[in-house]
């Protein structure tokens, strides 16, 4: 039992390695569609 725990957590991390990366988005990048009273607010609170 102790052996095969091992080696599911061996195959386990060997996916997690071979994984690819997740894309970064830059904040100021992203575009948020709203209702335009949600927008006036946020602007306000900016």
């Amino acid at each position: 039992m102790y052996s095969q725990l091992r080696e599911r957590i061996r195959l386990m991390r060997a996916r997690l390695d071979n994984a690819a990366p997740v894309a970064e988005i830059r904040a100021e990048s992203q575009l948020f569609v709203t209702p335009a009273p949600v927008c006036d607010r946020l602007v306000t609170l900016a």
